[in-house]
Formats: C-alpha cells, sequence, structure tokens
C-alpha cells in the first residue's frame, strides 16, 4: 500500500496514532472492529473514526464483489461441466474484449443448474491487538524503524523504498549510515545528493553506472547521467578493483570529466589469492583472504576443495572470523540445498530471486564440491562464530524472548517483495489452525492476476492446481479453485484439505502469484491465506485473515508461501522470482526447498540469535527489551513484534 501519511506506515506494524477521541461514539468503534475484522485495542476508549477507517483499509482495500462466491461451489460439479463452462466463459471474454469495464464478464458461468448450499459465517476469526500511541511516541517508533531500514544489508523492496522516500521527505534522515550499497545507489539516483554520493567507492560507481547504461561498447551518456555519474566519480571512495571495473571506471573518468587519477587492479586481493592457489598452497591462500574482511567466508568452498587432507581443512576453518553476520547465515542456507548432482541455484539480481539450472558442461568445470564430512565441520564452524559474534556485540541487557521467536527465520532473503498484515522474514513459519485452509489474491487496476500452487511430493513429484488445470480436478475435492478471473479488478481463491492432500502422498505446497496481464509494479495486488475452521462459509471474511501482503515489484511472478501439510505450518516465502513466464512452473518448488527443510530454522532462527544478545529473564516484566507478539508492555520497555522486521534487522546486523 502507498504510504501518504504516518499513520499508513503505523498501521501495518499494528499502531494507531491517538488522534481527537469522541467519547460517546469509543466504545461502538471498539465494537465494530471487534465484530468485523477481529481487532482489539489496548486502550478502547481512546479509538477515533481515523482509526476506524485506516483498519478498515488495511483488512478490506477494494475487494472486488466477485470474491463473495465460494470455490467449493466447483465440488458440485463434474470435470466435464466445469471444462464446457471455462470454455463459454473464455469465449464470452473474447466476444465482449479482454479491456472490458464489467467484472460479469470475467465470471465463471454457472451453464448447469446445481442445488448449492446457503453459506454461513463460521468461528474461524483470529483475534489481534492494535495499540495506540500519540504522536510523540510514533515519531520515536518511526525513528528506530528508519534506522533500521538503514541497517539493511539487502536491497531494500518496492514497498519497503516507499516507506524510506516517506521517511527522508519527512525529516527522519540526518545522516545516518546506510549498509547496503544498492540502497545508497537507488538513493543517489533518487535525489542526486553528493551527501548519497561520497557513501560509495569506486566499485559502487561501476555498479551504478552499468546500471544505468548497460553494457556497451561504446559509452555515450546524456547530460543528466553525465551529470550524476560526476557525482559519484568524484566523491566516490577509491578501493580495489578487478582489471575489468578498473578499466570500465577509467573510462567514467574520462567521460565525465572527473579531476582524479587514474586507477589500475594491481593489488586486487583475488588475483593474489588466486595465485596462491595455483601454486599450491591453499592455506596461505586462506591466511590472505582472511584480511580482507569476508571474502575468505564468501571463498570458502573454493578453498575447501582443493585442501589436500583434513589437517588442511582443519585450518582453514580455524582462520574463519564473522565479520559480517549475514554472510555466515546465508553459507548455512547453502549447505541446506547443497547438492553433488546437477544443481537447482538461485542468485539475485536487482532484489529478484533468478533460478538457474546447471548444465552438463557447468557441472564439469565446476571444482566446489565438498564432501558431507567437511560440511558438517563447516556448518559447526560457522554457527559457533556467529554466536561468538553476537555474544561479543553490546548487551542489549535485559531481554525477554518468546518461544514463537523460535519460528521467526533471520531477515537475509534479498528478494523480498510486500509488505502487508502480520508478515515475518522469509522462512518463518506459522501454524495452521484446523483441517482447513484458503488462499486468497485480489488486485485493482491490472489485468487478470493468476494464483496457483504446485504441489510437491518432497521427491521429484510436482503437480500444480491453477487456471489451466482446475477444470481437471487433479486433486479431487481436496484442493479447489474458484477458476480464472482475468478482469483488471478481479480475485482468484484456492481451498485446501489439509488431511486427504497428505492421504494422497504430497507433502507441501507452494502457492504462487503470476501476472498473466500486466506486471507486479501496476495497479495493486494483494494475496495471503485464512485458517478456515470449515469450508462453508463465504469466500471473503476479513476477520479470519492470518496473512496478508502487498505484491509490488518489477517481476511476474511471486512465490507468496508455502503450506508444510505434515507439520500443518505455513511458511512465508514473499520473494519475487525472475522469470518471464505468465504462467506458473513447476520447477519453481526447487528454488524453495531450503526453506521447505525445517532444520534451516533448527540451524539458525531469531530467538537463537537474540539469546545471544543478552541477559536472558524468565518474565517479560523483568525486561528492558520484551520480544513477544502480544505482550503490553510498560512504561520505558521497548517491545518488538515478529513482524517489525526493519526492528529485528538492526538487531541482525
Amino acid at each position: 500500500m502507498a504510504i501518504k501519511n504516518l499513520q499508513d506506515l503505523l498501521i501495518l506494524h499494528r499502531y494507531l496514532i491517538k488522534g481527537e477521541v469522541q467519547e460517546a461514539a469509543a466504545p461502538y468503534y471498539a465494537a465494530y472492529l471487534a465484530s468485523k475484522f477481529g481487532v482489539v485495542v489496548n486502550a478502547p476508549l481512546l479509538l477515533c473514526e481515523d482509526n476506524v477507517r485506516a483498519i478498515a483499509d488495511l483488512f478490506c482495500r477494494e475487494v472486488p464483489d466477485s470474491f463473495y462466491a465460494n470455490p467449493q461451489d466447483t465440488s458440485f460439479y463434474s470435470e466435464q461441466e466445469l471444462c464446457i463452462e471455462q470454455l463459454i466463459s473464455y469465449l464470452k471474454i473474447e466476444m465482449c474484449g479482454v479491456e472490458s469495464e464489467d467484472p460479469a464478464v470475467f465470471a465463471r458461468l454457472p451453464v448447469f443448474d446445481k442445488v448449492l448450499p446457503t453459506y454461513v459465517q463460521g468461528e474461524e476469526k483470529v483475534i489481534r491487538t492494535f495499540y495506540i500511541i500519540d504522536r510523540e511516541e510514533a515519531e520515536h517508533y518511526v525513528s528506530k524503524l528508519f534506522e533500521g531500514y538503514c541497517s539493511y544489508t539487502r536491497p531494500w523492496s518496492t514497498s519497503e523504498r516507499g516507506e524510506v522516500i516517506f521517511c527522508i521527505d519527512n525529516g527522519y534522515f540526518y545522516g545516518q549510515n546506510i549498509a547496503c550499497k544498492d540502497n545508497i545507489i537507488f538513493l543517489l539516483k533518487t535525489y542526486g545528493s553528493e551527501e548519497f554520493a561520497k557513501m560509495l567507492d569506486y566499485k559502487d560507481v561501476v555498479k551504478i553506472s552499468l546500471s544505468i547504461l548497460e553494457v556497451r561498447k561504446q559509452l555515450t551518456i546524456d547530460e543528466k547521467t553525465r551529470a550524476l555519474l560526476a557525482l559519484a566519480v568524484k566523491n566516490a571512495r577509491p578501493c580495489v578493483l578487478s582489471k575489468k571495473q578498473s578499466k570500465y571506471f577509467n573510462q567514467l573518468i574520462k567521460k565525465t570529466g572527473a579531476d582524479i587519477p587514474l586507477t589500475d587492479n594491481s593489488d586486487s586481493p583475488y588475483a593474489i589469492a588466486k595465485k596462491l592457489v595455483a601454486d599450491g598452497d591453499v592455506v596461505g591462500a586462506a591466511k590472505f583472504l582472511a584480511t580482507q574482511g569476508s571474502l575468505l567466508l564468501r571463498s570458502l568452498f573454493w578453498l575447501l576443495s582443493r585442501a589436500e587432507s583434513d589437517e588442511e581443512v582443519d585450518e582453514i576453518l580455524s582462520l574463519l572470523k564473522i565479520g559480517k553476520p549475514i554472510v555466515g547465515m546465508q553459507v548455512l542456507y547453502m549447505l541446506t540445498g547443497y547438492t553433488d548432482a546437477l544443481r537447482r541455484f538461485v542468485f539475485y539480481k536487482k532484489g529478484i530471486k533468478i533460478m538457474h539450472e546447471e548444465s552438463e558442461e557447468e557441472s564439469e568445470k565446476r571444482r566446489s564440491r565438498v564432501e558431507l564430512s567437511v560440511r558438517k565441520k563447516v556448518e559447526a564452524a560457522v554457527i559457533s562464530e556467529i554466536k561468538r559474534y553476537y555474544a561479543s556485540r553490546p548487551s542489549l541487557g535485559r531481554i525477554y524472548v518468546s518461544d514463537s521467536f523460535r519460528k521467526v527465520g533471520v531477515p537475509i532473503n534479498t528478494a523480498v517483495c510486500g509488505n502487508g498484515l502480520d508478515v515475518l522474514p522469509p522462512g518463518s513459519r506459522l501454524p495452521i489452525s484446523g483441517d482447513y485452509l484458503r488462499a486468497f489474491c485480489y488486485w485493482n487496476g491490472v489485468h487478470d492476476m493468476d494464483l496457483s500452487v504446485v504441489f510437491y511430493d518432497g521427491d521429484t513429484m510436482t503437480i500444480n492446481l491453477s487456471w489451466s488445470t482446475y477444470s481437471f480436478k487433479p486433486f479431487g475435492d481436496s484442493a479447489l479453485t474458484s477458476g480464472d478471473a482475468r478482469d483488471k479488478d478481479g480475485a482468484e481463491y484456492i481451498d485446501f484439505r489439509i488431511k486427504e492432500l497428505l492421504e494422497k502422498g504430497w507433502k507441501y505446497g507452494v502457492v504462487f502469484v503470476n501476472a498473466f496481464g500486466g506486471m507486479f509494479n501496476e495497479g495493486e495486488v494483494f494475496c495471503g491465506y485464512q485458517n478456515k475452521d470449515d469450508l462453508k462459509t463465504k469466500a471473503w471474511a476479513p476477520d479470519n485473515i492470518a496473512m496478508k501482503m502487498s505484491v509490488k515489484g518489477e517481476g511476474r511472478q511471486f512465490a507468496a508461501f508455502a503450506l508444510d501439510l505434515q507439520r500443518r505450518e505455513v511458511v512465508v516465502l514473499n520473494t519475487l522470482i525472475g522469470m518471464h513466464g505468465h504462467v506458473v512452473d513447476n520447477d519453481s518448488v526447487y528454488a524453495f526447498k531450503p526453506y521447505l527443510t525445517p532444520d534451516v530454522l533448527d540451524a539458525f532462527n531469531m530467538y537463537t540469535l537474540l539469546s545471544s544478545r543478552g541477559d536472558l529473564v524468565d518474565d517479560p516484566a523483568d525486561a528492558d527489551i520484551v520480544f513477544d507478539p502480544d505482550y503490553v508492555g510498560k512504561d520505558g520497555q521497548k517491545i518488538v513484534r515478529p513482524w517489525d522486521v526493519p526492528l529485528l534487522v538492526s538487531f541482525v546486523n
């Protein structure tokens, strides 16, 4: 959602700003919020009309009329009937035009006369507490939130950038250090300020020029771009460059007319390390890289695969020192998905997860395989170093950490997409109450989003339920979808019967949204899930939303969340995928296999991390900082919720 004012930002973190109180109306406002949305507030007599409107916008922003049908209607239709109805519906759309303004054009046409049940409201309400704070408390909270954003070591998502811009434009930036160079580059391009240019080094300037100009044989730039690059070149700090980077940076010096010396790459640390490895001195290369910040950790598998004995392996691991804990956690993530076979692996480009399947030729060239016994040593060494790093940080004092944080992932994902209602860091797990769950997606101002799920048996088998397969009922009545909605203000949803899906042999399901008729940077797209006590209720019930996120970014495929059917848990993914396909791809599920394995959280989670940062107490009333989703604090206490991702990041970094 767009951030227009302070309340828009705060409500995403369950805070409401105290306004002009109408004492007679406040109790009615409280009753309305509780019955309509399952929302209670810590001080109901302080509720005002603006608070009610803000809650209503958060839960029910322009939900299309088509959302009030129920996909369980499809259980009363045969496969042939659904297929005929789908074909007739598509023919109707083609005749009326895919740009039609009439939502009825895109609805599924019930050609066959069926007697359907009357749906009633269920008992699946979710109760959430929102906290009313005054303007001064709000300003302080947003200030801390912005400092958390500054500490990110990954690029901000599109929605996070909106929050950051709001904070800067409203005076919350006063020279704080910004940890991620991609974020500095974004701010430099947005504001053209010397202040941000001074935070960059020569490598960053090469990066920003390539992002603007792309790689060209002739470096030609217009005057506006030349002025921006000249600002960056003149103010950036010198650093070690590769041969290619050095050559490119020298072109920038000449093209921008900056009065600084030309560069070379004579002291590149990778060049020195490669020479040592080529001479057979792997340990010497490790010792050298250990003096270069996090380069040893980043080169660990390359070095270990070339070690010739257990003694060399142990000596290399003894050199590990965690300077950037996020890099260590990324190593643990890599270990979870490690394979000696042809790899499906991911990397990040412009904050989007890119999937790549290794070819036979690439496999032949790869020499970074390490044995299982070595991987176990790496895992133990990295976890030990991460804990040592946090134990050496300044103490947070007396802290209370709720057990729920054992299920909260460490926010290291570089492809996070959206914010919203109770959106936890990727990898976090939430319990599924009951045996029924409903995934939903609705959109405004962009044509034809598609909601789908890819089921996975934990081995090799994958099958999807989407607009292209729904009429064939590949899972019988155990998983049903509402069908295809193609208009620009539409909605789709899928219902799951967990016990039945398990009995059919499925262990996981990954829920995707695909932008068939547009992109995620157009209009507004929302998705999430609802726990349902039964499936005899209407599709949209705002008081039982378990999680809802806004999908924003430059892409066409979004992984919303996964279902661990055996553990009855939802795994938050919230990740844009760098694919150009307009429809779901079954192989996309493999990019998230490490998240599907609960060992990721067993190895390291926010509880483990935070427990190393202070003196644990058993009673939250005795703590200076409380990490808990529900605790209402005393004066002077700092409370951090699992969905306060920017604050969590500030403790991670």
